[in-house]
This record gives C-alpha cells, structure tokens and sequence, in this order.
C-alpha cells in the first residue's frame, strides 16, 4: 500500500495525492533427473517454468489499474566425467529468467505515458543461454606425509541474454537491449601446505557486448532518430575482477590466523555508447583472527576478526551510474567513490550441541 499527501511547511497536510497498492506472485516448478551411467560418467537433465505477475492498484484513477506477467521454460542439461578419483571434466548447458526489478517496470515519461500505463510495456523477460566447460583437480605432494595440497578450478563460458535492461537518466526508466553476449575464463587455486601457510587465487576475465541493440531518441527529444550500437561494450561490466591471498594458520594455536589480500577490479565503461570510462583499481586489506576457538569443555566456541581495508587509503571508483545525465557544465555525473582506509571487526558466540 502507497499514499502520498501534500506539503504544507514541511508536515503532512490533508490532501490525498497518490493512494494506490503494488505487488507481486512469484510461481515456479522444475523438474530433475541425475543418471549415472557408469562409475565415470554422470548425466544431468532438468527444465524449470517461472512466472513472475506485478500488479498495480490505483484507487484514484482506476483506468491505470494493470497487470503484467513474466514467464519462461528453462532447460537443463549437464555432464560430469571423472578422468581419475582426483580430477573431473564437465559441461553445462542451461537457462534462465529474470525478471526486471519493481522500479524498473515504471512506464517511461516521454508523452505522459506514465499517466496512461502503470507498468511499463516496452519490457519482457530477460532469458538467458549458458554454456559452460571445465575441470576441478586435487593434487597432492608428498608420499606418506603429505606436505601440501593444491586445488583448482578452471572454467570456460558463453553466455547470450535476451531483453538486458539499460537504465537511462540515472534510472528514471528502463528499456532492453535485443541481445547482449558475455563470454569468459574462470579461474580460482588454493595452495595449503601443512604447516599452516596458504595461497588462494582467482581471477575472471571476459568479453561483455552487445550483438543487437538499437536506441531510440524519441525519449530524448528527436523523434525518428536512432543508434545501432551492436559491437559496443556492455556498460557496467568490469572485464577483470581478481583476488589473491596470503593466510597463516599456526598449527600450535587453535584457530588463529592471520591474512593479507589484494582485490583488484578492471575499467568498464559506464555508458552504452562506451564514452565514459570508469578506470580500473586494486586494494589491499589485511586482517588477524581466530576461528571456533572452543572453550568449556568444547562446547562453547568463539570467533572473531579485526582487519584494515584499503590499507594504503587509495582513492578508486567503487561503482557509477549507467547512462548518466550531464550536469550544468555539461559534463556526466556518474563517479561513486569507494571508502577510504576503514577498520572492520566481528564477534560471535556459538555452542553446540
């Protein structure tokens, strides 16, 4: 339920403006079957159906009262086949359906089409394709004591979405791009040797853009006029994102550690014309800790942590605006900068029972 009332010197006054109830059913059903069909090979096959329904109430002028549902199949089909009892191959191929967000259904202002729909009809479901490939691998070193252990993971995929929302005038309203591709490698290691020191690593690198996207400026003032922007970089999308840490675990103190990472994030640009470019940063953070440290006879167990992010205090962009508006210099306001140096801490009590 949402109701809006005059201003009268900052205080509510007594004229109703806005009295209206929004809402939303989500239903969804899947279907899944496992086969192994021998002691190396694991079939997977699956569907799933969603439907997602908004609704829009308004008590004063009932004409805008609307509904509009969002609905799809989604397959599923997978394969996992172990080479050895210590390393897989796999592949995937999947679907899915999202559902634009309760904000992003508001009809677009251009020619007052906000007073004539409720929810705007320009949007459809956004689906999804996915296909994947990859390997998980365990090795260890050392015969009949094992000195280390090294795991990773390392995935390839392709990924085409259907009706990509892109906001528009800092989110004033939304429209869909008639394909967007995403495409790339994942990779993530942890090296652990047994006197309590490791290394983690991952990293995701991609190629975002899209194939089929036609921009229409009649909600910009120029009727007729429009802009193919296939091949353009899909904005808001780092190319780069990864991650590399340092952890020691004595092996002599119960759950005490201690740890020092870097995150690091790659330029994107923050419009679908690729005119704004958001530059890419890293930060470093450390942190000291303890974790389930039992106490009383094992039952009770505390865990807790004091860490420095941005330990160098660096300036970076956090996030920005996607198809930011221009200011009265004419220059794009879309930077949201990210914190400076911080401390963080946590503390928690547990039993078990």
């Amino acid at each position: 339920s949402i109701r809006f009332y005059n201003v009268i010197n900052g205080n509510r006054g007594t004229s109703l403006r806005a009295n209206k109830r929004e809402g939303a059913n989500t239903f969804g059903v899947f279907l899944q079957e496992e086969v192994t069909l021998s002691e190396r090979l694991t079939v997977l096959v699956g569907a799933r159906y969603d439907n997602v329904t908004y609704y829009y109430d308004d008590f004063i002028d009932p004409q805008l009262n609307d509904t509009k549902s969002f609905e799809r199949i989604s397959p599923k089909f997978g394969m996992s086949y172990r080479l050895s009892p210590t390393q897989s191959l796999y592949a995937n191929v999947g679907g899915g359906v999202e559902v634009p967000a309760g904000n992003e259904v508001d009809p677009v202002p251009t020619f007052g089409v906000d007073t004539v729909r409720a929810l705007n009809p320009l949007l459809e479901p956004i689906t999804s394709t996915t296909v994947e490939i990859g390997t998980k691998h365990i090795v260890a070193f050392g015969e009949a004591e094992r000195v280390a252990l090294l795991t990773y993971d390392v995935a390839l995929y392709w990924l085409e979405v259907r009706n990509d929302i892109i906001p528009y005038d800092n989110g004033a309203f939304f429209l869909t791009a008639g394909k967007t591709r995403r495409m790339g490698i994942e990779l993530g290691s942890t090296f652990s040797m047994e006197n309590g020191l490791s290394f983690s690593a991952s990293l995701t690198g991609s190629a975002n853009e899209y194939q089929e996207y036609i921009v229409d400026s009649v909600h910009y003032g120029k009727p007729g006029a429009s802009a193919d922007l296939a091949g353009k970089d899909a904005a808001g999308i780092p190319e780069l994102f990864y991650n590399i840490s340092a952890q020691y675990t004595p092996p002599t103190l119960q759950g005490l550690f201690a740890r020092f990472s870097v995150q690091g994030v790659g330029a994107y640009f923050a419009d679908d014309r690729n005119q704004y470019a958001v530059p890419s940063y890293n930060t470093l953070s450390a942190a000291i800790g303890i974790d389930r440290y039992r106490i009383s006879g094992g039952q009770w167990y505390v865990s807790g942590s004091l860490g420095v992010n941005n330990i160098t205090d660096r300036n970076y962009v956090a996030s920005a605006w996607i198809n930011p508006l221009l200011n009265a210099s004419n220059q794009p306001v879309y930077i949201e900068p990210g914190l400076p140096r911080n401390v963080v801490g946590s503390l928690s009590l547990g039993l078990n029972f």
